[in-house]
């Protein structure tokens, strides 16, 4: 084939190319074809979705998408038709889409017919504008529904205790002292309760403790609680046991359901022997006095008093059990080592031994008060020690004294502490008459002696 003929048949092959494509683009105006059919446009196709919950706008469909532009009859994402003379009514069209199947499409595109711009609507969704730029519209789900609001919930009545049948045999429901209690009062009553009326008579006649204990029934008026009072006390460190037979009955005559059986143990009676503290144990001399040394003299093996000396004692409480409730007695006792001829004469006279608490010695200690009891009026808390001048022990009771230390323990620091004075002084300015005692240094240190209660 020559050249021409090439020619001739490309020509012809063109022709029926752009034929065929305005064929097209008519088809989507419905107008008519060169052949005369008329092509009615295709309706277009919508996609419905049935949204459940917000979870579809996080995971939306792409693969739908709507028409675009105004120019390409395709549903492709772009198009670009376009002819060499002649555009048709519509022109040629440059446009590109880019929506999705939830938002519409977007787009834009210029159209012109005969070198003219004339303006275009956008793509399919919201909003036009002389470019033929738009956006889709998009789609708002629902609201979250609200809670349902929760129903008032009533309260529910607490069960009462039902009364008991008939055919029910009594119980014991409490005793005090309870069984195993300690520390109980020497005075205690021993009380019993029991889950309905008794007969008093024979609940008397089953109670019973295991040393004869003679004593009074006492009841409450609705005969469900029996007290027991001893005639007499406990004693100090009693271990009681007692008995409830089931001979027991109850107003209606049922025997008591069990026996019952316990024991207490009332309160304890401890001693302790606590020995001076000879750090705290020494002698302080009257102002006045010039001496060779300090004016409080401590931990030596003996500690003086005289007519211008003072002597000073200091024992720990700490040695008693916290739970101590009580002092029973208390007896302070020095070791006399020696004297002079004239101790406890005229001199002297008698000595004495004062509460007083000091802490640790110095010589301030000669003038530092006494402690007081006070009950209806206060007195300095003072006793005679002795009035022989025989050496050995001496002794005196200082429960008072000790007592109140107890009792003000925190105070003074768990001490006990004592000073020891002849009842005539003369600071010095007159005959010097002495006696010394064994400090808490040695194998006779001062001793205080406590009986103390406690659980």
């Amino acid at each position: 084939m020559n050249r021409k003929n090439v020619a001739i048949a490309a020509g012809v092959v063109g022709l029926v190319a752009v034929s065929v494509l305005a064929g097209t683009l008519l088809a989507r105006g419905g107008v008519e074809r060169a052949d005369g059919r008329v092509i009615e446009p295709e309706p277009p196709v919508v996609q419905e979705y049935e949204v459940e919950d917000d979870s579809y706008l996080a995971h939306r469909p792409t693969d739908v998408t709507a028409d675009s532009g105004s120019g390409d009859s395709s549903d492709s994402q772009s198009g670009d038709s376009s002819s060499a003379q002649n555009r048709g009514p519509n022109g040629g069209s440059d446009g590109a889409n880019n929506g999705s199947s939830m938002t519409g499409g977007s787009g834009s595109g210029d159209s012109t017919a005969g070198g003219g711009v004339s303006p275009s609507s956008g793509g399919q969704g919201g909003g036009s504008s002389s470019n033929g730029a738009g956006n889709g519209g998009v789609l708002t789900p629902d609201p979250a529904p609200k809670p349902a609001p929760q129903p008032e919930v009533e309260p529910q009545p607490q069960p009462q205790p039902q009364p008991q049948p008939e055919n029910v045999a009594p119980w014991v429901v409490k005793v005090i002292p309870a069984t195993y209690m300690k520390g109980v009062a020497l005075n205690a009553n021993f009380v019993i309760t029991f889950s309905e009326p008794m007969d008093r008579a024979s609940a008397e006649a089953a109670f019973s403790f295991d040393e004869p204990t003679p004593g009074k029934f006492s009841w409450n008026a609705d005969s469900t609680v029996m007290t027991f009072n001893p005639d007499a006390d406990f004693e100090y460190n009693d271990v009681p046991a007692w008995t409830l037979t089931n001979t027991a009955k109850d107003a209606q005559g049922k025997a008591l359901k069990n026996k019952s059986v316990g024991e207490f143990s009332v309160m304890k009676l401890s001693k302790v022997v606590l020995k001076g503290q000879a750090a705290f144990d020494g002698t302080v001399y009257a102002p006045p006095v010039a001496v060779v040394g300090p004016k409080a003299i401590a931990n030596e093996n003996t500690f003086d008093v005289g007519t211008w000396q003072r002597g000073f004692i200091s024992f720990d409480l700490g040695q008693l059990p916290e739970a101590t409730t009580k002092i029973e007695s208390a007896v302070l006792k020095v070791y006399q080592t020696d004297h002079d001829a004239t101790a406890y004469s005229a001199a002297t006279g008698k000595l004495n031994v004062q509460s007083v608490t000091y802490g640790t010695l110095d010589a301030g200690d000669w003038g530092r008060a006494m402690n007081q009891f006070c009950l209806g009026g206060c007195a300095n808390l003072q006793s005679t020690l002795s009035t022989s001048a025989v050496n050995g022990w001496k002794t005196v009771d200082a429960l008072g004294m000790v007592s109140l230390d107890w009792g003000m323990r925190e105070e003074r620091n768990l001490r006990s502490q004592f000073r020891l004075v002849f009842a005539n002084e003369n600071n010095g300015e007159g005959p010097k008459v002495s006696a010394s005692f064994a400090s808490g240094a040695t194998a006779f240190a001062p001793q205080l002696e406590i009986e103390y209660v406690h659980p």
